[in-house]
Order: C-alpha cells, then sequence, then structure tokens
C-alpha cells in the first residue's frame, strides 16, 4: 500500500506543477514549442520568463536546500517557468504541507545536472538500485502526469517512469545535449524530510 500512497502523491505533485509552470522549461526542447491553452509557446517568451527567474533565484542558490526550496518554489509561481530544480521545489512544497508522502527526499545528480524528488527512499541514495521497494520518483521536468483514479493505481501507470528501474532508464536531454541514462549518474540526498 506504501508504494501505492506514494505513486499517487507523486502523480498529484507532478499535476499541481504543470498547472503552476505553464510556461514549462526553457532547457527542456519539448517545452520550448509545445501547444497548449493558448496554442503555441512562444520560444522568446519562454526564454525571457526563465532568465527573470534565474535573476531572482541567484540568491536562494547560495542557501542550503532546505531554505532554498520554498524561495525557488514561489519564483516558479511567480514566473510560471522553472528549469527542473524549480519544478522539484514545487513539488516538494506542495508534498510537505499535504504531509502524505514521507520521507521525501530533494535528489540530484552529484554533477548538478539534474534535480527531483524520491518518495519512500529506503536505502542510501546515491544508487537508485538501494532506494526500495516503495520509492517513487516524483520528477516534474522529465516526467508527463497520467490521471489519478480515486482507486488508486488506474491502469496505464506501468507505462510511467515513476519506479526507479523505468525512471533510471530514461534518456536525460537538456537542450541540445546529447541524451545520457539517468543510471549513468551517481545521486545524493540534498535535503530529506523525515515522517
Amino acid at each position: 500500500m506504501a508504494f501505492e500512497n506514494n505513486l499517487t502523491a507523486a502523480a498529484q505533485a507532478i499535476s499541481a506543477v504543470r498547472q503552476v509552470c505553464l510556461f514549462g522549461a526553457a532547457n527542456k526542447p519539448r517545452d520550448v514549442e509545445r501547444g497548449g491553452m493558448w496554442g503555441k509557446v512562444s520560444k522568446t517568451k519562454l526564454l525571457c520568463k526563465l532568465a527573470e527567474h534565474e535573476f531572482f533565484k541567484l540568491d536562494a542558490d547560495m542557501l542550503p536546500r532546505q531554505d532554498a526550496i520554498p524561495i525557488d518554489a514561489r519564483l516558479g509561481g511567480t514566473f510560471r517557468a522553472g528549469t527542473c530544480e524549480t519544478q522539484a521545489s514545487i513539488a516538494f512544497e506542495l508534498l510537505r504541507k499535504l504531509q502524505v508522502a514521507r520521507p521525501l527526499d530533494f535528489m540530484a545528480t552529484t554533477n548538478g545536472a539534474h534535480a527531483f524528488l524520491v518518495i519512500g527512499r529506503t536505502g542510501g541514495a546515491a544508487n537508485w538500485q538501494d532506494w526500495g521497494a516503495d520509492a517513487v520518483v516524483c520528477d516534474p521536468w522529465l516526467n508527463e502526469c497520467p490521471s489519478v483514479n480515486s482507486g488508486g493505481v488506474g491502469p496505464g501507470w506501468e507505462d510511467w517512469p515513476f519506479r526507479p528501474s523505468k525512471w533510471a532508464s530514461c534518456d536525460l536531454v537538456l537542450g541540445a545535449q546529447t541524451p545520457q541514462k539517468l543510471s549513468s549518474y551517481p545521486f545524493e540526498s540534498q535535503y530529506r524530510l523525515e515522517v
């Protein structure tokens, strides 16, 4: 049951991030020119929004992760755009307030290339294979969100990369960067929220 609860929490957080970050991220190719409520998103508008966001984010980047998360989440809401770090911060704040998913880790690759959340991690942080059977990856930047039905986990969940093994096999592509499997990175927990 813990896995299903973590999965539902991750999906709800990703859905909320999609509503907040309407412009998505300028470092995600699919977000740059995508259809939406208002037709195509302007690449120029998205880049300007993200540049404004990053300017205001400079001070937050010098703080410990636990202090930077709420600031980054507010900035994402203000500018309606954000990189993986901002989108993970918005999801973290939502899940922290809801108090439904614990433990909750703000994770990042050790080289700073990507940030995301892990819900329910029981093992070590460095290797996704140690995260445990109930661990769920909440990666709003990478994952689209399936609908969450009231009965819990519905059909189609197996196709979504919420399980660490499926997520780790995904390609991480930043801008024009050559795709690289997430499993090729070592990870670190930058902030952990316990029960």
